[in-house]
């Protein structure tokens, strides 16, 4: 099957390389193609995006519905490293070391207390962090913070280079198993 993928952002460039290692042909529609129809820039929202994996730390209070498609996408990332690697060697990005979350201020620290009860109950792993410590790890924090939590199954990703590495895979010649693509 021949399918088009409007996009080369990182939803589209991941899409396209999931399509391709299942044996179909792929077209990319996207401002930021090649003449040959190949991404050749990283460019808007995938330049400028952060990269966190962070399910505890991206999910506010009352955001229920949220919770769970942050979670669905946090489990994908393993997978689609592996996908990315039997391709090519080019880095994702993909660090699973965890995160801090910091509060800036008592208050912020309130609300971060209730999220992280809540987050508790739903069996994320989270615990406190001294302030000390966060300044210990990281000098350049600001004096007034009034607490820190540390949130050990967040990830992070740098999305110009999983972007890169997924111009890489979608420019190879032969698919994960070894044989060849379809164009």
């Amino acid at each position: 099957m021949h399918v088009a993928v409007v996009g080369a952002g990182i939803i589209g460039l991941t899409a396209a390389v999931r399509l391709r290692a299942a044996g179909h042909a792929v077209t990319l529609i996207a401002p930021e193609l090649d003449a040959a129809g190949r991404p050749h820039a990283v460019a808007g929202a995938t330049h400028a995006a952060a990269g966190m994996l962070a399910p505890l730390a991206e999910t506010q209070f009352s955001q229920d519905d949220l919770a769970p498609l942050l979670q669905a996408g946090w489990e994908a990332y393993p997978a689609l490293v592996d996908l990315l690697a039997a391709f090519t060697d080019v880095e994702t990005g993909f660090l699973a070391q965890g995160a801090w979350i910091v509060a800036a201020d008592p208050s912020d620290a309130r609300a971060w207390d209730h999220v992280l009860e809540h987050a508790s109950i739903l069996g994320r792993r989270v615990e406190p962090v001294s302030v000390r410590a966060l300044r210990r790890a990281e000098p350049a924090l600001t004096p007034g913070l009034a607490a820190g939590f540390d949130a050990p199954d967040d990830h992070q990703v740098d999305p110009r280079r999983l972007a890169a590495a997924c111009v890489a895979a979608l420019r190879a010649e032969t698919g994960p198993d070894g044989g060849p693509l379809p164009a």
